[in-house]
């Protein structure tokens, strides 16, 4: 089998792998919204995209079989030189590393769209809040947390608990989070992949994935400071 045929026929197998692999995640985005909306329990919700989840991180793991059970022994079999059979391999890791950032980013996107399903209930859980002693309105801005109001009209102390929506939506703050940053952890994640692939140690590697660490986790925080004020 001459090289080009073997290019061909890995090129066509990352090709299916890709197609199932995005057919999945539509599926995951669709079916998860929908449980969600009928169930209204997060637990279900967990559990079916944790099942996707696993499908994908599947086909990426069979992208990585696949090298190294048949194709990598078939380029060599071909005569592909060195440079050639290294730009087959990374043909597949680039499908890889695809698979496991649209895992994230579609995480991201399906506990971020319930959550802004979520926010209007969440703030009128918490928008007629009276003293539990005298009924007077309660001066309360919306909060995450539990917390303790002072009545201005009687001075009884109140501790005021959040929702089952508010509950909700503060169990999908962390993604929200993500999302506000979600270009920093793409910088992030390039540039821990460009680290770990060099052949030896490289500081500049280092220092630039550091730094690309150091503003994702920035932009995650200040995200995370507003929700949470």
């Amino acid at each position: 089998m001459s090289i080009d045929a073997v290019d061909q026929r890995w090129d066509g197998f990352l090709t299916q792998i890709r197609g199932r692999f995005d057919q999945i995640m539509q599926e995951s985005i669709a079916g998860c919204m929908g449980l969600y909306q009928q169930s209204g329990e997060i637990l279900p919700l967990g559990n079916a995209w944790g099942a996707m989840r696993i499908r994908g991180m599947q086909l990426g793991t069979k992208v990585q079989d696949t090298w190294d059970d048949k194709v990598s022994e078939t380029y060599d079999d071909a005569g592909a030189t060195a440079a050639q059979e290294d730009a087959a391999r990374r043909r597949g890791e680039d499908l890889q590393d695809y698979i496991e950032t649209e895992l994230v980013r579609v995480e991201t996107k399906i506990y971020c769209d319930i959550a802004r399903s979520l926010l209007g209930k969440a703030q009128a859980e918490q928008a007629e809040i009276k003293c539990t002693q005298c009924g007077a309105q309660l001066d309360h801005h919306f909060s995450l947390r539990s917390v303790n109001l002072t009545c201005s009209a009687c001075g009884a102390v109140n501790t005021v608990v959040p929702g089952t929506a508010t509950g909700h939506y503060s169990g999908m703050v962390h993604h929200l989070c993500n999302e506000a940053a979600w270009d920093a952890w793409l910088a992030m994640h390039a540039a821990e992949r460009a680290y770990g692939d060099a052949r030896t140690a490289n500081l500049e590697l280092l220092q630039r994935y550091e730094g690309a660490t150091i503003e994702f986790w920035t932009q995650y925080l200040r995200k995370r400071i507003e929700l949470d004020s």
